[in-house]
């Protein structure tokens, strides 16, 4: 997964530090937010399902939390409108879409270990 780029989602959020952010989010550590900016090769972790969903109702966009870029597009940022985010259909789309994704970089990470440790 791409690492957040914590400077646009402190702005977005309207929230001053990575801290401020873990600590809105409850976090039982907030400096972890510092590591969503961090590679996985360098212990990097992302955002839980719950979490992802209140930045989004706090005004965080797709764009940030996903890496998605549209510097080659016409299209502009995607917001996700209140509407859509209490839609349980949209929220369950979402998890799975944020579930298999994760999945998949722990199953990745999960082989490179057990290659290194030459298990397969």
């Amino acid at each position: 997964m791409h690492k957040i780029n914590l400077n646009a989602l402190k702005n977005e959020v309207g929230i001053d530090s990575a801290e401020g952010i873990g600590n809105f989010l409850q976090m039982k550590n907030p400096k972890g937010v510092y590591n969503w900016a961090k590679d996985k090769s360098a212990y990097g972790s992302r955002p839980s399902y719950n979490d992802l969903v209140r930045l989004l109702e706090k005004g965080a966009t797709v764009e940030t939390l996903f890496g998605i870029d549209y510097s080659d597009r016409s299209s502009a940022p995607v917001t996700v409108p209140p509407e859509i985010m209490n839609d349980p259909a949209f929220r369950e789309g979402l998890q799975e879409s944020i579930k298999a994704k994760v999945d998949a970089v722990v199953s990745e990470q999960v082989t490179a270990i057990l290659k290194a440790k030459g298990l397969i």
